[in-house]
C-alpha cells in the first residue's frame, strides 16, 4: 500500500481532532510529566519538581540579574497519546498490519504533533510575556529566548544565583513553574531556568603506566585491542556486511581531530568513512576529546563500511535529540553520555521520552551507554539509558582464549545498572526479571545489552587521540558504539534481503532471549556483579540478556524465523488435522508431537511445504501435544505455542424409516469422531415426509440438498450431520399428502359441493372453488356447471350435461379438470387438481 494511502487510513482510525486531553494510560513506560503536573483549585497548573536538588547543598548568594537572556525549552505533548502508545507497539509486534511500518518524520507530526491552534496560543501567550519564540522550532519543543524577568513573570519562577562547596556558581528557579488556567494540559516541562551541566561521559579513563594486554596476538600497537579482535572474539568475521551503506550517528558533546580518525583508520587497514559534523545551536559542548574520538574509531572499527557518520554535537541535549529525530537521516544512534535521572532537569527527561517515542515510530534504534558507576547503592540509574524506548548498553570484562577467539565474560564491578525511579516496566521486560536479579517487575530495568569495555586481565582497547595511542578502559562509552556498528551492519543485511531497518531493536532483542534461540544469539553472562546486583541466568541489571553471539545474532535480526502463529488442531477418531499460519522467510516447517504437556517433543515430520499437516498414527482416548517450527536454509525457528487435541472412539447413528417409505443409510452406522454423515429419505409413490425425527425431536437442522416436486417422481430429502461427537438416532415418518382442489376459470357451481369453500357472486352462482383433505377412504365428488352445456371432465368424467361425478382413491394422486365452451370459438381455462 502506498505511504500516502496507508496514513490516510490510520487518520480515519485515530480520528483525529486538534485539543485532543494529554493525559492518558500508556502501555509502554510513561510520561514523566504526567505524574509531575498539580491541578489547582483556580484552574492554573504547577510543572513540579522544576526546583533542582543542587540548591539544597549549595548557598543563596543573590537574585539572578532581571536582564539575565535564559534559553528556555519549552516542551509540548504529543496529541492522542494512546494511540500513538498502541502504533508503536503494533509497529513491533510480528504479524500485524503495522509491523515494521514506520513513519516519516512529516507523517509522524501530521498524526500526532501539536496542533497549530495549541502552538499559537502559547506563542502568543510568551509573546506577550516579552519573549521571543523560534519561528524554526520543530518537534514538540519550542525554542524562547527571554530575560529572567519575563521568565519570572510569565511562569511564576523565582531564579537565584548560588554557590557551591567548590565555589562554582550557578542560577536555578527556587520556585516551581505554574501555567495560566487556559494553557494547563498543553505544555508537558519547562525547561532553562538554570545552567546546570548534567549530561556528562561515563569514560573510565587508565591513569595507570601502560602494559601489554592479556591478548597475546592483540592487533593494535603496544600489545592493545584494535578491531580485528573484537570482531574475531563476537564472532563477526563470517557476518556477511560491514555497515555499506548505512549512515549512523552519535550524539556528542565535544569536538574531535578529524586526523585522529584518518590515523586510527590507516593503522587497521581500514576505509576512511566520511564524517559529518552537525553543530547545533552553534554549541559543541565540552566533553573530552577523548570520549568523541574513542566512540567514532570504535564505531568504525566495527563496521568499516559505513556510508557516512553523523557526529551530531551541541550543549544542549534537547536541542540535539530534536534534531536527530527531526533530520531522520540515521536509523542507527550511539550515545555515550548520561547523567542520574534524579539529578536531571525534568523538562530534559519529558523531552526525551517524547523525542525517543516519535525516534521509535521513524524506525530509529537509540543505544545508550548504561554508565561506568556500578550500582552506586542502588539509589539511581542514568538518563537517558532508563527511557523505555532506547537500548541501554553495559559493558562486560571479555577473556579470550588462545587464539583470539571468545573465551568468557564476566559482568564489570562498574557496569552501571539498576531500576528506574520514574520509568515503568515497558512491555518487553515483562516475564523476563526474576528473583535472583533482584530487578523490578514495575519499573524499567538497566541494562538491555552488554558488551566488552574492558579485558582480563588488563583493561586497555587502542584508540589514537591527539596524535598519539593511549590505552583507557572505555566501559559502557565503549560497548554503545560497538553495539551500533553491529545493529549497523544488520540494517545492511535486512537492506539487501528487501527488508525496512530493524528500528528500536528491544522488542526484537527480548524476543530472541525469551526463545530457544537465546543460547546460540546471545552470550548469557552468569557472572560477576555491580556492586549490588548480581549477573544471573536470563536477564540480569548488569549484563541485560548478555553480549552478541554475532553470526547467529545477525542471521536471526535480519531474517527472523518467527513461530508460526494461530496453530490450531481438529480430532476426528483416527486422525488430528493441524494448519496454521505462514511465518516470513520460512522455507518448511517441522511438526512435532508429545504425549506429555509442554514436551519433549518428537518430531513427527520435517521438511514440509505448507501450512497444514494430518496425523495419522493416533489413538482413540490419547491426548497429544503438538507444536510446529518454521526452517529455512540457514537454520530452524522457535516452536510455536502449544496446542493438544483428543481422538474419541467412533459414534453410532441408529435410522429407522416407517411404512411408505425408506431411508438410506437404514439401522446402525458408526461414524469418526468430528466427521459427518449423510441421509437420504424418499417416500414411496403417493406418500410424502411428514416428520423427521433427530434424537427423538423434530429435525431443525437445515436441510441440506433439494426437494423435488413432480407428477412423475416422488420428493426426495437428505439430511446430514454436519459434526458428530455423540450416538445419535434418526426416524423418519410418512403419510400420503393432503388433496387440493380447484374450480376456477368458466367452471362456476350451482350449489357449494360438499368440502369445497367456494366464492359466492349469488345464492345460485358459486366461483373458485376448492378443497383440501387426506382421505382415508374414496370420496366421491360431484361438480355440476351453470350456464350453457360445456364439455368438461375429472379424470375422464366427460359429459355434455352440466354434472360430473368422480371417486378419488386413497391413493390418487393427480387430478385434472377442463371447461370450456362446446364447439365455440374463446377461451378455454384449465385448472389442475392435484398436490399443491
Amino acid at each position: 500500500m502506498p505511504k500516502n494511502t496507508r496514513i490516510f487510513y490510520l487518520v480515519l482510525f485515530l480520528g483525529i481532532s486538534s485539543g485532543n486531553s494529554f493525559a492518558s494510560a500508556l502501555t509502554t513506560g510513561e510520561l514523566l510529566s504526567t505524574k509531575l503536573l498539580k491541578n489547582n483549585i483556580n484552574g492554573t497548573q504547577t510543572l513540579l519538581n522544576q526546583v533542582p536538588l543542587e540548591i539544597n547543598t549549595a548557598t543563596k548568594v543573590s537574585p539572578t540579574d532581571p536582564n539575565t537572556l535564559l534559553e528556555i525549552r519549552v516542551i509540548l505533548p504529543w496529541t492522542h497519546q494512546t494511540e500513538l502508545n498502541h502504533l508503536l507497539k503494533s509497529i513491533y509486534t510480528p504479524g500485524s498490519a503495522d509491523y515494521q511500518h514506520y513513519l516519516s518524520d512529516t507523517q509522524f507530526m501530521l498524526l500526532f504533533g501539536p496542533s497549530k491552534s495549541d502552538i499559537s496560543e502559547i506563542s502568543q501567550y510568551l509573546t506577550a510575556q516579552g519573549m521571543w519564540v523560534d519561528p524554526s522550532s520543530v518537534g514538540c519543543v519550542l525554542k524562547v529566548k527571554g530575560t529572567v524577568a519575563a521568565a519570572q513573570q510569565a511562569f511564576g519562577v523565582e531564579i537565584n544565583n548560588y554557590e557551591k562547596s567548590d565555589k562554582t556558581r550557578f542560577y536555578a528557579t527556587a520556585k516551581n513553574a505554574v501555567l495560566p488556567a487556559y494553557l494547563a494540559g498543553k505544555i508537558a516541562a519547562i525547561g532553562g531556568f538554570d545552567n546546570i551541566n548534567r549530561y556528562q561521559s561515563p569514560l573510565q579513563q587508565n591513569t595507570n603506566n601502560l602494559k601489554p594486554a592479556f591478548h597475546k596476538m592483540a592487533s593494535g600497537p603496544n600489545g592493545f585491542l584494535g578491531p580485528p579482535d573484537i570482531i574475531k572474539a563476537y564472532n563477526l568475521t563470517n557476518v556477511p556486511s560491514d555497515g555499506s551503506y548505512q549512515t549512523v550517528a552519535l550524539y556528542e558533546e565535544g569536538e574531535y581531530n578529524p586526523s585522529d580518525i584518518t590515523a586510527y583508520e590507516d593503522y587497521f587497514n581500514l576505509p576512511h568513512v566520511p564524517i559529518q559534523t552537525k553543530i547545533i545551536d552553534n554549541s559543541r559542548g565540552v566533553a573530552s576529546i577523548k570520549e568523541i574520538t574513542g566512540d567514532i574509531e570504535l564505531l568504525i572499527g566495527t563496521a568499516p563500511g559505513l556510508q557516512n557518520i553523523l557526529v551530531y554535537e551541541s550543549s544542549n541535549g534537547i536541542d540535539e535529540w530534536n534534531a536527530i529525530a527531526y533530520d531522520n537521516i540515521a536509523k542507527i544512534i550511539s550515545c555515550s553520555f548520561g547523567e542520574n535521572e534524579f539529578d536531571l532537569d525534568y523538562s530534559d527527561v519529558t523531552a526525551d521520552f517524547l523525542i525517543f517515542q516519535k525516534m521509535a515510530g521513524q524506525g530509529q534504534e537509540v543505544l545508550v551507554a548504561s554508565g561506568d558507576y556500578g550500582a552506586v547503592n542502588q539509589t539511581f540509574v542514568d538518563e537517558p539509558s532508563a527511557q523505555p524506548y532506547v537500548t541501554a548498553v553495559g559493558f562486560t570484562r571479555l577473556a579470550f582464549n588462545a587464539d583470539g577467539s571468545y573465551g568468557n565474560e564476566i559482568g564489570s564491578t562498574i557496569s552501571s545498572g539498576g531500576i528506574s525511579k520514574y520509568e515503568s516496566i515497558p512491555d518487553y521486560q515483562q516475564g523476563m526479571i526474576s528473583q535472583a536479579s533482584k530487578g523490578s517487575t514495575t519499573f524499567r530495568n538497566v541494562p538491555d545489552v552488554a558488551m566488552v569495555g574492558d579485558t582480563w586481565p588488563t583493561n586497555y582497547f587502542s584508540i589514537y587521540v591527539n596524535g598519539a595511542w593511549v590505552g583507557q578502559a572505555g566501559g559502557s562509552s565503549y560497548a554503545a558504539p560497538m553495539w551500533a556498528g553491529f545493529l549497523a551492519r544488520v540494517n545492511q543485511g535486512r537492506a539487501n534481503a528487501g527488508e525496512p531497518p530493524l528500528g528500536f531493536a528491544n522488542p526484537a532483542l527480548y524476543a530472541i532471549a525469551q526463545s530457544s534461540d537465546y543460547t546460540s544469539d546471545f552470550h548469557d553472562i552468569t557472572s560477576g556483579n555491580n556492586g549490588y546486583y548480581p549477573a544471573v541466568p536470563g536477564y540480569d541489571l548488569v549484563t541485560g540478556i548478555g553480549s552478541p553471539n554475532g553470526l547467529f545474532l545477525y542471521n536471526d535480526l535480519v531474517s527472523p524465523l518467527f513461530a508460526p502463529t494461530n496453530l490450531t488442531a481438529a480430532a476426528t477418531s483416527s486422525t488430528v488435522s493441524l494448519s496454521w499460519q505462514a511465518s516470513n522467510n520460512a522455507l518448511w516447517y517441522n511438526v512435532k508431537r508429545s504425549n506429555t504437556n509442554g514436551g519433549p517433543y518428537i518430531t513427527i515430520t520435517s521438511g514440509l511445504q505448507g501450512t497444514s499437516y494430518i496425523d495419522n498414527n493416533v489413538v482413540a482416548g490419547n491426548v497429544y501435544y503438538y507444536v510446529v517450527s518454521a526452517a529455512n536454509s540457514i537454520r530452524e525457528g522457535q516452536n510455536s505455542a502449544q496446542v493438544s487435541a483428543q481422538p474419541q472412539p467412533p459414534h453410532m447413528i441408529t435410522s429407522s424409516g416407517g411404512l411408505n417409505g425408506y431411508i438410506s443409510p437404514l439401522g446402525n452406522v458408526f461414524v469418526n469422531y468430528g466427521s459427518s454423515q449423510m441421509y437420504t429419505i424418499t417416500p414411496y409413490y403417493g406418500y410424502d415426509l411428514v416428520q423427521l425425527l433427530v434424537d427423538g425431536r423434530q429435525a431443525t437442522a437445515t436441510l441440506l440438498g433439494t426437494i423435488s416436486k413432480t407428477n412423475l417422481s416422488p420428493n426426495i430429502y437428505t439430511y446430514t450431520f454436519p459434526y458428530v461427537t455423540s450416538n445419535h438416532t434418526i426416524q423418519a415418518i410418512f403419510k400420503n399428502p393432503a388433496l387440493n382442489f380447484n374450480l376456477a376459470g368458466y367452471a362456476t357451481a350451482t350449489s357449494n359441493p360438499a368440502g369445497f369453500n367456494c366464492t359466492s357472486n349469488s345464492s345460485t352462482v358459486y366461483t373458485n372453488c376448492s378443497a383440501k383433505f387426506s382421505p382415508n377412504s374414496a370420496v366421491s365428488v360431484t361438480l355440476t356447471t351453470q350456464s350453457y352445456p360445456i364439455n368438461w371432465g375429472i379424470r375422464g368424467c366427460r359429459t355434455t350435461d352440466k354434472t360430473c361425478t368422480v371417486t378419488l382413491g386413497v391413493n390418487d394422486t393427480t387430478w385434472y379438470a377442463v371447461a370450456g365452451n362446446v364447439g365455440g370459438s374463446g377461451n378455454v381455462g384449465m385448472d389442475n387438481v392435484g398436490i399443491y
